[in-house]
């Protein structure tokens, strides 16, 4: 399988005319090759990005520090998991972080859900 673009993403929102835009990709900063481009139509008085752009976004861009903190959770839990001394109440949470971890990195990958 393909690797990911390496991060760290960043974001550009800049506005021409009656578009605005958004890049995300790495070392984006007015620079950079973006990964995602994001072009909308807007009034030309508008001239600001909603709260919620402006969030998925940051999300977005975060996407490759998200996949390694997983993927560094995972490994952590997986040790964790292995020593019999842990309660069965610790057990059976620690069991839905795992399944829900390995799944998210299986989706960020491009695997099944």
């Amino acid at each position: 399988m393909t690797k990911h673009t390496p991060g760290p993403w960043a974001i550009d929102f800049w506005r021409s005319n009656a578009t605005k835009v958004i890049n995300i990709g790495p070392e984006c900063k007015f620079g950079g090759s973006p990964i995602l481009t994001v072009v909308a139509s807007v009034p030309v008085a508008y001239d600001e990005y909603s709260k919620q752009e402006s969030a998925n976004a940051h999300l977005i861009a975060a996407a490759p520090d998200l996949l390694g903190a997983c993927e560094k959770a995972l490994i952590d839990l997986e040790d964790f998991r292995r020593h019999a001394h842990v309660s069965m109440e610790l057990k059976c949470n620690m069991e839905g972080s795992y399944k829900a971890i390995k799944q998210a990195i299986a989706k960020a990958e491009g695997g099944k859900e």
